[in-house]
Formats: C-alpha cells, sequence, structure tokens
C-alpha cells in the first residue's frame, strides 16, 4: 500500500493519498503538480486531491522497474526508462522528445543549472550528459556503483524553495 505523504511542517500534521501506481521517481512542476514515475507519470493537484496518469511506454523490462523524473525550466518532464530519456510537457502530458543514451538501466535523472539532463544507469561507472536541445551526449566515468535518482543537483530544491 503506497502512499504520497504531506507533513505540515508548521504543526507536523499529515495528509496521506494512495499512489496510483508504484512509484520510483518525484519532482514538482511550477505549478505545484507533485509528479510521480515509473512507466507511467502521474501528476498529482493538491488542490483538487486528484490523480492524472498516462503510460509513456509500455516497458517490462527490469523487473518491470524504470528510473526517475525531474522537470526542467523549459516545463518538460525528463523520464528514463532503459536506455531512453522522454521529455513530457508537463501542462498536456505530450511526450515531445526522447533521446537514446549508450547504455540501458538508466536510473538516475536530474537536471543541472545550465539546463544538461543527467541519466545514470543503475550500478554503472559512467553518467552521461545530454544537452537537451542538441541531443549531444558527454560521458563521465569513474564512478563506482553509481546510484541515484530525482535531484541530483540540488536544481529543482532550488526551483521550488520557498523565498
Amino acid at each position: 500500500d503506497r502512499k504520497l505523504i504531506r507533513v505540515d511542517r508548521d504543526d507536523l500534521t499529515v495528509d496521506m493519498w494512495d499512489e496510483p501506481f508504484h512509484t520510483y521517481g518525484i519532482t514538482i512542476d511550477p505549478d505545484g503538480g507533485i509528479w510521480a514515475c515509473n512507466k507511467n507519470l502521474g501528476r498529482f493537484d493538491p488542490e483538487t486531491e486528484t490523480w492524472e496518469t498516462m503510460l509513456v511506454e509500455d516497458w517490462n523490462g527490469y523487473f518491470g522497474h524504470t528510473g526517475g523524473c525531474m522537470i526542467d525550466a523549459e516545463g518538460r518532464i525528463w523520464k528514463s526508462i532503459n536506455d531512453k530519456l522522454y521529455a513530457v510537457d508537463y501542462q498536456t502530458f505530450d511526450i515531445v522528445d526522447q533521446v537514446t543514451l549508450p547504455e540501458g538501466l538508466v536510473w538516475g535523472v536530474a537536471v543541472d543549472y545550465d539546463g544538461y539532463v543527467w541519466g545514470v544507469p543503475r550500478s554503472g561507472d559512467t553518467a552521461y550528459r545530454v544537452d537537451p536541445d542538441t541531443h549531444e551526449i558527454e560521458s563521465v566515468g569513474g564512478l563506482v556503483g553509481a546510484y541515484t535518482y530525482s535531484d541530483m543537483t540540488g536544481f529543482l530544491l532550488i526551483s521550488v524553495a520557498p523565498g
């Protein structure tokens, strides 16, 4: 029984909602929507307390499990499934782009302060930095058992943190 949980930082009260599917990554859009990720994407609206979902790719690879997600400054949710990064418009749910990386099982997805999208394969030794405009891919090697997902760069935190 998986739940999305909100804790009020002033009085520590807790609200809980059922997740629409098994989720892995999480990100927040500019309108305050909370996104849960797997091979599906789900957007939770805190105002209406409802979920809207979409299937990104019907992929049944590694235990049917896919990696994280993160939103960029252009309003695209970047989502990994196997060796692909998908970009989904956060307002329309349309898949607006995709990039194939040199290896699969990309778990970690992050956006950095310069707008590059990072993909990190699970337990790999290389991270990939993707230019979302040109699809140019740079490799950063020398990692040992890399494992990360969602906001590994801190970009999301600074984007949504109260002023």
